[in-house]
């Protein structure tokens, strides 16, 4: 398994347990969930019991949490979230990763939650001023630290609307789980509009630019030729 993978079960891991103590909810960890497990798993292992939380999470939020999208992987339905050819955990792996998100506390708060993502990727979020943000706002966004700034103002807002105002740009896969991550804090029931330095251009009339100084820089020059 390589390392990029492991950050993105531990980051997936991670943003669930915030999701799951933020809605008081004992359905996917904690006691009941180990019982619960215990009692149907069968022949099913720690490794099944991780890929079937993720694979139920991005049902949940479409495209938030798979590796499918996070990865980029080649010929994956949306709705997949990992496909044919993903290598899952190994037994070992399995039972290192679990034991070391769930010996920790979750995520006490959304930005404690963001920073718990990019640190499995040893990434560190730096604050960053998104400005003024209003219903009318059309902005496209580039960079881990502008896009966690960013997730916050919404959540901090209801009348503000994620999927229709925000499009992110995010190639690497450390940055993609951030931004998808959206969906699921946001609670969001359609897919995170999100892009890459390699799609087509698509420009986005009357959208700002927000990029901050971690943003891979084709990915911020990206973002300021769709924001016009």
């Amino acid at each position: 398994m390589q390392a990029a993978e492991q950050s993105y079960y531990r980051g997936a891991l991670s943003l669930l347990r915030f999701v799951e103590q933020r809605a008081g909810s004992r359905r996917r960890f904690g006691a009941e969930a180990d019982a619960t497990w215990r009692q149907f798993k069968g022949e099913l292992s720690t490794a099944d019991r991780i890929q079937l939380l993720l694979a139920d999470a991005h049902a949940q939020w479409p495209g938030a949490v798979g590796a499918s999208n996070v990865c980029l992987l080649p010929g994956v339905a949306k709705d997949d979230a990992f496909g044919p050819d993903w290598e899952p955990l190994s037994g070992v792996e399995a039972e290192a990763v679990w034991r070391d998100v769930m010996n920790g506390s979750p995520p006490a708060s959304l930005g404690d939650s963001v920073s718990a993502i990019a640190a499995a990727w040893g990434l560190t979020l730096s604050s960053h001023d998104v400005g003024d943000v209003t219903p009318s706002s059309k902005v496209v966004v580039a960079g881990p630290s502008a896009v966690a700034a960013l997730i916050q103002a919404f959540a901090a807002n209801t009348d503000l609307d994620w999927a229709r105002q925000v499009v992110a740009v995010a190639t690497p896969p450390s940055h993609r789980q951030l931004a998808a991550a959206a969906g699921v804090l946001l609670n969001l029931t359609v897919t995170v509009p999100l892009t890459t330095k390699d799609s087509p251009l698509a420009k986005v009339s009357g959208a700002r630019a927000i990029v901050s100084d971690d943003a891979d820089p084709l990915d911020a020059q990206f973002t300021a030729q769709m924001a016009c």
